[in-house]
C-alpha cells in the first residue's frame, strides 16, 4: 500500500505517517510528528521551525564606516590632498611596476561582504551537483539549542561581529561527551587545530575543524572537540556524513560539553565571512539515525560521558 509522506508541524519535514510513533493530543486533536523532539516542541506551542529566509532577513552586514570613522578618513583626504600638490612631479616621473608581458600590475579588487540574497543562494542546493545534501551534523535524534543561552546571537563576552548582534556566533548542540560529530556537507578541510590550549582566536574555542564547501564560498566550523580523527589536515577531501570528530568540552569553561556549530559565507576564500544562524537549517537538514562509519585513529581518549549544566558568557 502506497501512503503519501506527510509533513512534520513543526520542523515542516517529510516522514512516513504509518512509522512515526510520536503522536500527541494537541487542543483536542490527534497530532503525528517526526520526531519525539518535535512532538516535544509541540507540546510547548511551537507552531514551526523558522526558515532560512527568516534567519537571513534579520542579518545585516556590518557597515563600514561609521560617523567617527568618515570624520578621521576626511582629515586624512585633506592630508593627501596636499601632499599630492607637493609630490605631483615627483609622482608623474614614478616607474611604472609591470610584469614582463608588459602590462602594469592590476589592483586586487576590494574585498566584499556577501548581501543576505547572496547567502542564500549559496546556500540553495545546486542542480548541477548530484549529492548536493545538508545534514544534522550528529546523529541521533534532532538535536537543536537546549535554552537561548546556546542560540544565536547570545551574549557573550568580547568583541564579536554584528552580524552575530555582538554575541554568540553559533549554535551550541548536543552534551554527551564522545558523540560522533558528522560532516555536514562534502568538502576540503581548512584548517585542523589539534592543540586544546591554543584554541583559535578567542582561545576559548579548544580543538575544532573548519570545513570549506562549494569552492570555498561556505564554511562549517565545528569547535570543543574532544577528539578529532587522526588523518584529517588541510586540503583532505571529506563527504557529508563522514565523522570528524567527537563532542567535548575543550576551550570550555564552566559549560560542560557540546558542539559549537558555525556556518558562515563568502564571495572567495579570500573575503570577509558573514556568519549566518545555523538554528532554521538544523530543523530541515536530514537527521541520521547513526552514524555511516565508528571514527577511527582519535587523537585523543575518550572519557567518562558527561553533559553540560550551565553555560558561561566565556565560552564560545
Amino acid at each position: 500500500m502506497h501512503v503519501e509522506p506527510a509533513t512534520c508541524p513543526v520542523c515542516e519535514a517529510r516522514y512516513d505517517p504509518l512509522r512515526s510513533r510520536a503522536v500527541a493530543v494537541l487542543d483536542g486533536r490527534v497530532r503525528a510528528f517526526c520526531s519525539t523532539t518535535c512532538m516535544e516542541r509541540g507540546r510547548r506551542g511551537v507552531e514551526r521551525a523558522p526558515s532560512l529566509a527568516d534567519a537571513l532577513d534579520i542579518i545585516q552586514p556590518p557597515p563600514r564606516w561609521d560617523r567617527k570613522s568618515l570624520a578621521v578618513a576626511g582629515g586624512i583626504a585633506l592630508m593627501v590632498v596636499s601632499l599630492v600638490g607637493v609630490a605631483g612631479r615627483n609622482l608623474s616621473r614614478a616607474p611604472t611596476l609591470s610584469v614582463s608581458g608588459g602590462s602594469a600590475l592590476a589592483a586586487k579588487p576590494p574585498s566584499h561582504t556577501p548581501t543576505n540574497a547572496e547567502a542564500l543562494a549559496m546556500l540553495r542546493p545546486s542542480t548541477l551537483e548530484e549529492n548536493d545534501v545538508w545534514i544534522h551534523p550528529l546523529a541521533g535524534g534532532r538535536h537543536l539549542p537546549e535554552r537561548n543561552t546556546r542560540r544565536f546571537g547570545a551574549a557573550r563576552e568580547g568583541l564579536r561581529p554584528e552580524e552575530c548582534m555582538g554575541g554568540h556566533c553559533g549554535v551550541d548542540i548536543g552534551t554527551v561527551k564522545g558523540d560522533v560529530v558528522m560532516a555536514s556537507h562534502d568538502g576540503v578541510i581548512e584548517r585542523v587545530e589539534r592543540d586544546a590550549e591554543v584554541g583559535g582566536r578567542r582561545g576559548n574555542e579548544g580543538r575544532f575543524i573548519r570545513i570549506n564547501h562549494k569552492g570555498g564560498t561556505i564554511v562549517t566550523s565545528y569547535i570543543h572537540l574532544e577528539g578529532i580523527r587522526e588523518d584529517l589536515r588541510p586540503g583532505v577531501p571529506v563527504k557529508a556524513g563522514e565523522p570528524i570528530g567527537t563532542v567535548g568540552d575543550t576551550g570550555v569553561h564552566q559549560s560542560g560539553p557540546h558542539l559549537h556549530f558555525a556556518v558562515s559565507v563568502r564571495t572567495s576564500p579570500d573575503d570577509p565571512e558573514l556568519f549566518i544562524d545555523p538554528e532554521p537549517m538544523l530543523h530541515l537538514w536530514p537527521v541520521r539515525s547513526r552514524p555511516l562509519t565508528n571514527l577511527h585513529g582519535m587523537d585523543a581518549t575518550p572519557r567518562p560521558r558527561h553533559t553540560a549544566q550551565v553555560d558561561n558568557p566565556k565560552d564560545m
